[in-house]
């Protein structure tokens, strides 16, 4: 029987974060969700995928419009 390969919890992406992602309290609520944003961005744009989001123009339309990523160097 072949062994799997273990990984160590991360989000796609976050490489250099001040999180660690080994810890259970990093997955609560007020971590997670400022984390997995960039992350769902990182994911998006690895995949060649837009980055949209919805915004309201000032007749309260919807509007919809692009997350442009930055490149890091690694």
């Amino acid at each position: 029987m072949a062994k799997s390969a273990i990984f160590k919890p991360s989000l796609f992406g976050l490489k250099h974060s001040n999180r660690d992602f080994t810890q259970k309290e990093t997955w609560g609520k007020n971590q997670f969700n400022s984390s997995f944003p960039a992350s769902l961005c990182a994911y998006l744009d690895g995949k060649g995928l837009k980055n949209v989001y919805l915004k309201l123009d000032e007749n309260l339309k919807i509007q919809p419009a692009l997350i442009r990523g930055v490149s890091i160097p690694p």
